[in-house]
């Protein structure tokens, strides 16, 4: 089946490369013996090819005649051109230049004699205008059109004529337009061009807010800020009035649609790091710093086959003035403790290099509650009330340099490195009687201590080379590496304590290539290993001395390796596609030293993907999207190590999970760039999830939590999104609705089970401004998610209401947020299926949410109001990303 799914796929491939050139155009004329440039023009007229070539190669005392009804033009200069040793190429749909064969000979770049002219943009503070129109023109005809980079150079090779007058054009918003004579080859004049800043445009316009914009594409939507979402806010901020994202209050996870196991990207890099530390990250980064954001609810094959939650991928703006720019935040959070820190965020940018600083420091804390009641088969009941408290400080900070090597070549580092240490405490109350006697029999109280450090460190350096000037074709290659230390040491009462330490490292690396295939295709092709290894050595202590039987030294190897190919194929401008196929080879091995248990697993898997949109109006936009995913057990999720919930209640993960496949199928419709509509199909095989298993250790019952595979499931969704604007210039809103079913059918314990869920989720987001000027700014939250069930139980619904209020005051801004305000969500009920040994067991857990949180955000340096790119060059970013 993997086999013939191969080749239908590199079938679709080589069928979607090799799609039409485009129509030849026809023309009626008679010319006989008239110079060559005089028939060029003609015909020039006649089609509306825009036929360049240099005198030097076509001259007047070239002459040619042409008797031709409703011939293709390409017949024609066929006919005409080579007696004359000439030759001709297409460029893109309308511009054909023309070459000399003699001058071929001498060299492939002297074939049409081109020259090339460059020049700089500036404004009259030196300051480079970025992406200012530039066109060259000649006896008032376009010859070409281009935009400048970020530092305000343009360059391009044509073939121009020696001694000739040409014109260049110069125009960018905010600035008066500007044209420039010269004579080839003097283009002195454009070294250093300065523009005049419209007074007119900067005084008389009154600059309004454009609406947030919405883009369908083939495997991605596309959002872009404005600038009132953006002023005075973090991206972490930002994450929450975003469409399709879900921002869970209580415990500050990210996801699509509330898909578990979404990777956050920023700049098409993974950010493979802890969810705390990421956390910091978005907190210390100004929201004005974001370009975009694509949301991926299905990645394809550049991706790696374990994204099953969807990416988002934020994309940032690059610094475009010299010196310095940045932001301090500082804030405090009072839930049922206190949480305060600060965050930096500190870019310097001089000539080819950008040096970019994220300190961060904070003191955090987890606290959380819990009461289970278990009723046993044999009548007795046991009633267990937990408490949780730990105090962490954090101290971090993200570095990354940028170097321009020159046009065509890029190097750039980012890292990130942290450390936290901190302290904890708990206990377990248990107590022990028969469900129908009111009295207890007895009690036993366990109380935990415990102190931590961790030290993380990631990093990735890439190389990207452009090969050509528009970075359509180029190569991008990256190396990560991925370092991870802890040491933990815990004590249950005075009978048993554990010391663990715990390393971690990876090191991978991709390559990736992309280049045009013809007319509006595109491949991009690469491969990616990865090395990980992971020590983890648990020494367990009683009373009396080491408790040997407990110890675990467990050992995890992996050796994983990839190649991925895809097309994007534009028909027309209604339809877009993508196909592509990733293959994946993984080794691994899980090991537990001391009790010699091993495992081994070896598989190479295919994982098709393909995307097509539809765009029959500027209202309507269609999607449909496939892909096959597996999803991979995290290496705490194989780790063995026993924790103590209390003397008869412990949870230790299981080394033999396996891994996950998961086809899932997508379809969406958007309307207007606001409304969108989204069903989705999945389909997963040999699923596994978190279980209470009743074991029996010294001949006492106890219970133990784990995760187990147990079968398969099948997954519908439907959800509506929209973005609606209650009251205009004062109350706008986001709302997100959405219904999940699924069946979960398989066996735990050579036990049946079937389990179907019926649940749905609501996410509002409403802004109002409160001032004219929107320098005053409300939010309320609302989140509400009904009722689920899985496979081991059934989790009870819950609900939030956050409010928050923004004052702008130039560079400051000052944020108040109060979250889960009416502790809609502070006892969540979980009940447990039943066993063989438990009749019912019923948990209802408090995580405390509600928290009132004071932040000031300042931002300083050269702040001065840049030029963007137009959005409609946005589609070629984003065909360049790199994942």
């Amino acid at each position: 089946m993997n086999k013939l799914l191969f080749v239908c796929l590199t079938g679709m491939l080589f069928f979607i490369a090799a799609a039409g050139a485009a129509q030849d155009r026809k023309l009626t004329l008679k010319i006989t013996n008239s110079p060559l440039p005089k028939v060029l023009d003609e015909i020039q007229r006649k089609t509306r090819y825009n036929i360049l070539y240099s005198d030097e190669v076509v001259q007047d005392t070239m002459h040619a005649s042409i008797d031709a009804v409703r011939r293709p033009a390409s017949e024609i200069l066929q006919t005409i051109l080579p007696p004359q040793n000439l030759f001709y190429i297409l460029r893109g749909n309308d511009k054909i230049v023309i070459g000399s064969e003699l001058l071929r000979k001498q060299g492939a770049n002297l074939a049409f004699a081109q020259s090339k002219i460059e020049g700089r943009v500036m404004d009259d503070n030196r300051q480079p205008v970025p992406f200012a129109t530039v066109a060259l023109l000649k006896d008032k005809k376009d010859l070409l059109i281009m935009a400048c980079n970020e530092q305000g150079r343009f360059e391009f090779t044509f073939p121009v004529s020696v001694d000739s007058l040409y014109r260049i054009a110069l125009s960018s918003v905010g600035f008066l337009p500007k044209e420039i004579n010269f004579t080839y080859p003097d283009i002195s004049k454009l070294k250093h061009i300065v523009l005049e800043k419209d007074k007119n445009v900067l005084e008389g316009v009154k600059i309004t807010a454009v609406k947030p914009l919405m883009e369908r594409l083939a495997d991605r939507f596309v959002f872009t800020p404005d600038k009132l979402m953006t002023e005075g806010s973090t991206v972490g901020d930002l994450l929450r009035q975003v469409p399709l994202i879900i921002y869970d209050e209580r415990t500050n996870a990210i996801s699509l649609l509330g898909k578990p196991g979404t990777k956050v990207y920023i700049n098409n890099r993974n950010t493979d790091i802890p969810a705390a530390m990421l956390a910091e990250i978005l907190r210390a980064m100004p929201a004005s710093n974001i370009k975009s954001i694509d949301l991926i609810t299905n990645p394809g094959s550049e991706y790696a086959a374990n994204m099953t939650g969807g990416v988002i991928n934020i994309n940032l703006k690059r610094q475009l003035n010299e010196g310095w720019l940045g932001s301090i935040n500082l804030y405090s959070e009072q839930g049922y403790y206190n949480f305060s820190g600060m965050s930096s965020y500190l870019n310097y940018h001089k000539g080819k290099i950008t040096l970019q600083l994220m300190p961060t420091a904070s003191g955090n804390y987890n606290f959380y509650s819990a009461q289970s009641r278990l009723d046993y088969t044999n009548g007795d009941r046991t009633d267990i009330n937990t408490r949780f408290f730990r105090r962490y400080n954090v101290l971090g900070n993200g570095l990354k340099i940028d170097y321009d090597i020159n046009k065509k070549n890029y190097l750039s580092y980012n890292g990130w490195f942290s450390y936290v240490k901190g302290r904890s405490n708990g206990s377990a109350t248990s107590q022990f009687g028969q469900q129908d006697q009111p009295f207890i029999d007895s009690t036993e109280v366990l109380n935990t201590s415990g102190q931590d450090r961790f030290i993380y460190n990631f990093g990735n350096i890439n190389y990207h080379k452009s090969i050509d000037s528009s970075d359509k074709k180029y190569i991008d290659a990256n190396i990560d590496y991925n370092h991870f230390y802890q040491k933990r040491e815990n004590a249950w009462g005075a009978q048993f304590s554990s010391v663990l330490p715990q390393k971690f490292l990876n090191l991978s690396a991709k390559l990736q290539y992309r280049q045009n295939l013809g007319k509006d295709a595109s491949l991009i092709t690469g491969f990616q290993l990865s090395s990980s290894e992971t020590k983890n050595d648990q020494t367990y202590y009683e009373l009396n001395g080491p408790a040997k039987d407990q110890d675990v030294r467990y050992r995890y190897n992996e050796k994983y390796y990839a190649a991925f190919g895809s097309v994007s194929k534009n028909f027309g401008k209604k339809w877009n596609t993508k196909v592509g196929l990733r293959a994946e080879a993984m080794q691994y091995r899980t090991e537990e030293l001391e009790k010699n248990i091993r495992a081994d697993s070896n598989y190479v898997t295919l994982f098709p993907d393909a995307g097509i949109s539809f765009s029959p109006g500027n209202k309507n936009q269609f999607g449909l999207n496939f892909a096959k995913k597996i999803s991979r057990p995290d290496i705490e999720l194989l780790f063995p190590g026993r924790t103590y919930i209390s003397n008869t209640y412990f949870a230790q993960n299981n080394p033999f999970l396996q891994p996950v496949i998961i086809n899932r199928l997508d379809f969406t419709y958007m309307f207007k760039s606001r409304y969108i509509f989204s069903l989705a199909y999945q389909a997963t095989r040999n699923n596994y999830t978190k279980f209470i298993i009743p074991v029996v250790e010294d001949q006492q019952r106890k219970l133990q939590s784990t995760y187990l595979n147990y079968g398969n499931a099948r997954n519908f969704s439907a959800a509506v999104n929209f973005q609606q604007t209650a009251i205009k210039d004062l109350w706008s809103f986001y709302w997100t609705s959405s219904y999940n079913y699924t069946l979960y059918y398989g066996k735990v314990s050579e036990a049946p089970v079937y389990k179907t869920n019926n649940s749905v989720g609501l996410y509002i987001n409403n802004t109002l401004y409160i001032s004219k000027k929107k320098k005053w700014t409300a939010f309320a939250i609302f989140n509400y998610a009904s009722p689920n069930i899985n496979i081991s139980g059934q989790k009870g619904g819950w609900s939030t209401l956050a409010l928050e209020v923004k004052k702008v005051i130039k560079d400051l801004a000052i944020n108040l947020r109060v979250s889960d305000l009416y502790n809609g969500s502070s006892n969540i009920r979980y009940q447990w299926f039943a066993n063989s040994i438990i009749k019912e067991h019923v948990q209802y857990s408090n995580a405390y949410p509600r928290v009132v949180t004071l932040r000031m955000v300042y931002s300083f340096g050269n702040q001065r109001v840049k030029t963007a790119k137009d959005r409609s060059s946005a589609n070629d970013d984003i065909r360049k990303r790199v994942n």
